[in-house]
């Protein structure tokens, strides 16, 4: 069984089971804890409401920029095709990369960082590359 079959064959409860995937599963709880109103069952789950979809989206962008995981990777953690990570990515891209970013995704990369820097001690290394905010002309 290769990668991408497994990850979409596996339900998302199995896959927080496994050694690698629980330190992931347990860094996109705190998140949530820290987000307050969502859970980790809502992010894994078919809802689509406003602030399920953006703090998804978020937790997608940084399991593969800073976990290092593929997008078929992020995107199957959460029963997801990789077409829905990488379109989660421009959607974070072009909601914060504005002039006035959207302060909603701002806030959820905020906090994931945080999260992330009490977990491992170092602050994001490749999101910052890209999410800080442009400067207005």
């Amino acid at each position: 069984m290769n990668a991408v079959s497994f990850y979409y064959q596996t339900p998302p409860t199995e896959l927080v089971t496994m050694s690698h995937n629980k330190e992931l599963a347990e860094y996109c709880a705190d998140v949530c804890a820290a987000v307050g109103g969502v859970t980790f069952a809502d992010i894994c789950g078919p809802r689509r409401l406003g602030h399920i979809t953006d703090a998804r989206a978020v937790l997608m962008c940084v399991l593969h920029h800073e976990f290092g995981l593929t997008w078929v990777e992020s995107a199957g953690f959460f029963g997801r095709t990789h077409a829905t990570a990488i379109n989660a990515a421009r959607k974070v891209r072009s909601l914060v990369g504005l002039a006035v970013p959207d302060w909603k995704v701002s806030n959820l990369l905020t906090i994931a960082e945080n999260v992330y820097k009490t977990r491992t001690g170092r602050p994001f290394t490749t999101l910052n590359t890209w999410h800080t905010p442009k400067k207005s002309v």
